[in-house]
C-alpha cells in the first residue's frame, strides 16, 4: 500500500499522512483508504473533518466514519460565502445531508470571515486571509472537542495547484494544532471520487455535485469583496446554475450527464462571477482586431484574475486583468480569440459581452466548462443565443448592467478566477 509521511517542519504542527495510491477499482480502493485511516488513527484519538459539503470532504468523512465511528466529528462552517442553491442557503442543503452523523455541528462564523476578507483586492491576499481564518476557528474547534487528528477532502488537483504556486488552496499545507493530518483521498482526482462516492453509496445529487472551492464566492466576487457586491455575486451565481441544469433537462432529460468510463460529470463546472464595471481600452489587442478584419472592440477590466501559461517543466501563474470584447463576432471566431489572445498578450482570459450598456458598477461573466480532471478543460458547448437569454434574466435580476461570457480554455485561463 503506497503511502506518503511528511515529517513535521517548523512551518507545521502536525505530521501529515496521504494515502496517494491512485484507483482502478472503487470497492478495493475504499478498502485500502479505510484501512490507511485505520493503521494512522490510534485508538481513542478524536478526529475533526473540515466539511465543505462537496464530494471530496463528504466522502472522507463517510470513509472516516466507517473507520473509526463515533470518534469523528464533522464541522462545517457557514462562512458567509457559500451559494444560493435554487434559492435556498447552501449551508442548510449540508446540514440537512450529514443529520445521521452523530458529531456533525454547523458553526456560524460569517462575521469573522467578513472582518478579515473584505477590502481586500489581491486574489492570494484574499485566499490567505481566507485560510488563516480557516485555521483559526477549526483550531479553536479542535482545542475545545480534544482533538488530535484532523482530515479534510485533500485531492491531487489541490496539491499540485498549491505546490506549483497556481493558487494556494485552503486545505493543503494548513497550520492546524494537532498531531495528525490523515488525508485518504490525496491521489485522487475529481472523477475518482465520483466513483468512490457512488460505491459508497451516496445519492446521485451529491456524488454528482459540480465542485466548490473552499474560499467559496469570495473568490467568485473578483477584486474588493463587499457585502452588496458579495448579494449580487449570491443572485447571479444561483441564476448560472439554474440556467445550466435547465438547458440540460430540457435538452439531455437530466441536469447533468455522466460519463461512467472516465468518470466525469458532464458539464464539468459552471458559475457566475462578479467583477468590477471599470475598464479601459486596449489599444493593442484592438490593432490585432483591426488587422483580423474583426468588427470589434477589446477593453481591459479592472479587476486582475489568474490564468496559467505552459513553461518548460509545468506551468506557471498568470495575474492579469481579463478582457472584455465588443462587437459582432461568429462563435467561431470567439473560439480562435479565447486561445489565441491570452497565449499572444499575455492575459488571463478572455471574455465575450452578451448584454448591456455603456456604464456600470458590476460586470457579470458567466464561466462554464468541460473537464475530465480540472487540470484541462473547454468551454461549454452551449449556443451562444441561449448565453444571450441568461445574461438578459441576469441583468434584470441583479445590479449588473453588462453580462459577458468567459471564452477560455484551462490552459491558458484556470477555471475560477481566484
Amino acid at each position: 500500500m503506497d503511502r506518503v509521511v511528511m515529517q513535521k517542519e517548523k512551518s507545521m504542527k502536525a505530521t501529515v499522512f496521504r494515502f496517494t495510491n491512485s484507483m482502478e477499482d472503487p470497492r478495493r480502493f475504499l478498502k485500502e483508504a479505510t484501512k490507511f485511516v485505520e493503521e494512522n488513527v490510534s485508538s481513542g484519538e478524536k478526529v475533526v473533518c473540515a466539511l465543505s459539503g462537496g464530494v471530496d470532504s463528504s466522502t472522507t468523512a463517510e470513509i472516516f466514519r466507517r473507520a473509526i465511528g463515533n470518534r469523528l466529528y464533522p464541522l462545517h462552517f457557514d462562512t458567509g460565502f457559500m451559494r444560493r442553491i435554487g434559492g435556498k442557503e447552501e449551508v442548510k442543503l449540508v446540514e440537512e445531508s450529514f443529520k445521521d452523523f452523530e458529531n456533525f455541528e454547523l458553526i456560524d462564523k460569517k462575521e469573522t470571515f467578513y472582518d478579515n476578507v473584505f477590502g481586500k483586492e489581491d486574489a492570494e491576499e484574499k485566499r490567505k486571509s481566507f485560510r488563516s481564518t480557516y485555521e483559526q476557528v477549526l483550531n479553536e474547534k479542535i482545542e475545545e472537542i480534544g482533538a488530535t487528528v484532523m482530515t479534510q477532502g485533500t485531492i491531487r488537483p489541490d496539491i499540485l495547484e498549491t505546490e506549483g504556486k497556481i493558487k494556494s488552496q485552503n486545505n493543503v499545507d494548513t497550520d492546524f494544532d494537532v498531531e495528525k493530518l490523515v488525508e485518504p483521498l490525496a491521489g485522487l482526482y475529481k472523477p475518482d471520487v465520483r466513483k468512490l462516492a457512488k460505491e459508497l453509496g451516496f445519492p446521485e445529487k451529491n456524488w454528482m455535485r459540480q465542485p466548490f472551492l473552499g474560499p467559496g464566492l469570495s473568490a467568485r466576487t473578483v477584486g474588493v469583496v463587499n457585502r452588496e457586491k458579495l448579494e449580487n455575486e449570491k443572485i447571479a451565481n444561483d441564476l448560472v446554475e439554474r440556467f445550466v441544469e435547465r438547458y440540460f433537462e430540457k435538452n439531455y432529460g437530466r441536469v447533468g450527464l455522466w460519463d461512467e468510463v472516465v468518470g466525469a460529470r458532464i458539464p464539468f463546472q459552471y458559475f457566475a462571477v462578479t467583477l468590477d464595471g471599470e475598464m479601459e481600452a486596449n489599444g493593442e489587442i484592438n490593432e490585432y482586431l483591426e488587422d483580423l478584419g474583426l468588427d470589434a472592440e477589446a477593453f481591459n477590466l479592472k479587476n486582475k484574475a489568474t490564468g496559467v501559461k505552459e513553461v518548460e517543466g509545468g506551468r506557471e501563474r498568470v495575474y492579469s486583468p481579463p478582457v472584455l470584447l465588443r462587437g459582432n463576432l461568429e462563435p467561431e471566431v470567439l473560439n480562435y480569440l479565447g486561445r489565441e489572445v491570452p497565449s499572444r498578450f499575455g492575459v488571463s482570459r478572455v471574455l465575450f459581452q452578451l448584454v448591456g450598456s455603456e456604464e456600470t458598477d458590476w460586470i457579470v461573466g458567466i464561466r462554464a466548462v468541460d473537464s475530465k480532471d480540472a487540470i484541462t478543460a473547454e468551454p461549454l458547448e452551449i449556443p451562444l443565443s441561449e448565453w444571450e437569454e441568461l445574461g438578459k434574466e441576469i441583468a434584470r435580476e441583479t445590479d449588473s448592467k453588462i453580462v459577458a461570457y468567459d471564452l477560455t480554455p484551462k490552459p491558458p485561463a484556470t477555471i475560477e478566477y481566484e
